[in-house]
This record gives C-alpha cells, structure tokens and sequence, in this order.
C-alpha cells in the first residue's frame, strides 16, 4: 500500500483526516495537561456531587429539606471555616449540599454531602462534621473523592472541542472527551477504586465531558455513568487555606476499609 502524502500532493479528504487528527491530539494534550495546571493554584473551592441520578435537580435536595435543617447545614459549614477544615462558597445558596474545598499538595478534600461531610487524605477518610468525626483508613483512591475523577481525566484518549461556554462567569472550552480506565489505574500513584460491574460500562471508553479555562485550568468536569452523573466544579482557586486533619480527641475510630466497591 503506497504511503499517504503530507505534502501538497495529499488529497483534500486526507489533508481532512490528518487535521482532525492534529486538532483530537491537541485536545486529548490539553486535557491532560489541565490536572498539573489545576493542581498548580494549591487549593481551590469545589462542588462535588458523586454518583447522582442524571435528571434529578441538585437544587431539590436543598428545597426538600426544613428551612431549620438547612440553617443547619449552614452553621456546620461555618463551624468548619473555623476549624480550617473546608471553605464555603461566598453564595449561602452553596453553603451547604455539595460545597466543599480541595487541597492538591496534601491530597485532601473535603466536601459536604448533605446531612454530614466527607473528607479524605491518602490512606483515610473522615465521615460526620467538625468535633465530631468518625476516622476510618482505605488503601486508595475511592469512587466519591474528587481525585478520583481527576486521575481519569489524566488517562483521556480521545477529545472533541465542543465550543465555548461559560462556567461561573468565566469563559471556557469545552471538551467531549473518553478516558481509558485501565490507563488511569496504570498510572495512579494510589489505587483507583473500579466502577461496579453492575453498570455495565466500557472502562476503555468511559464518557467525561471536561470545561477549561483560559490559563488551562478545569473549571468543571462530568463523568457520564450508567445512568448516572459525577460533577465536580472548580474555582477560588488559591484562596482556600490548606485542609486540617481532625484531631484524635475529634474521632472515632471504623474499621479499614477498601478502594474497591
């Protein structure tokens, strides 16, 4: 088979091909590339939501609760500012279900997940609420901490540039995009926790939509499950102060756990 031209003697249907070639590497590059810029700023406010059933309002979790349990959920997260352990968002709107904050040089996150907060470390996890937490230990990156999806997002192998959007009041490119979870679990430095059996998905080609700003950085990230949806959003970046560990008088000690379901 005679080999395909790059000069001028190649085919406008070639020259097609190679160019959506040239712009797919350039976008799978990009995506890649976004989790150092990310991780670059230190800290950075977030809203994670793991695992939600996709159609369902994140805002009708909030509306279904007593206006009394949602103050609640307020004093908590203002309880945590204090203690270091998580930033709200400036909007009360977002001080409760899904706010939270991220800390890339020690690994952490922390994020409220209604009722009670979850925070993570490599090798533990807390569950419950400032002074009051309980401690458990897993060997791993597990499937609701945020650097879990951010692992993913290492191991695209495939992107299309969908245009631009804005993601709170910031400009930004968004990439339809398939990441290889074998790739990620290859090269994670910790080990990832794998997707229940159940839902049937192809680790191969797993669907992540990601928005990335000017500078590079991810502003927000989806993973399209089974039927379900992973958000995790992104901003202040490098306002937050770095995530305190509770303290042993803060805990109570549960029995180790695993990165797998």
């Amino acid at each position: 088979m005679p080999a395909i031209s790059h000069g001028q003697g190649s085919t406008p249907g070639v020259r097609a091909i190679l160019r959506r070639v040239a712009e797919r590497d350039e976008a799978v590059g990009r995506i890649r590339r976004s989790v150092a810029a990310t991780a670059a700023a230190g800290t950075a406010r977030i809203r994670f939501v793991p695992h939600r059933v996709e159609g369902r309002s994140l805002e009708g979790r909030l509306v279904d609760r007593s206006s009394a349990r949602t103050a609640a959920v307020v004093r908590l997260a203002k309880r945590a500012i204090n203690r270091g352990l998580a930033v709200v968002p400036p909007s009360s709107s977002e001080s409760g279900f899904a706010a939270g904050q991220i800390d890339f040089p020690q690994e952490r996150s922390v994020y409220n997940a209604g009722n009670f907060w979850k925070l993570f470390a490599p090798g533990l996890d807390f569950v419950g609420q400032p002074d009051e937490w309980k401690a458990g230990e897993h060997d791993g990156i597990g499937l609701d901490e945020p650097f879990w999806l951010l692992e993913l997002i290492k191991a695209t192998v495939d992107a299309v540039d969908d245009g631009t959007e804005w993601v709170r009041g910031t400009e930004c490119r968004r990439y339809a995009a398939t990441a290889d979870f074998g790739l990620a679990q290859a090269r994670a430095e910790r080990p990832l926790a794998t997707p229940s059996s159940s839902d049937q998905l192809d680790l191969a080609r797993l669907a992540v939509d990601v928005w990335l700003d000017e500078p590079g950085r991810i502003r927000r990230a989806e993973l399209h499950g089974a039927g379900s949806l992973t958000t995790l959003e992104l901003f202040d970046f490098g306002e937050p102060l770095p995530i305190e560990l509770p303290e042993a008088s803060e805990t109570v000690q549960e029995p180790r756990r695993s990165s797998e379901p």
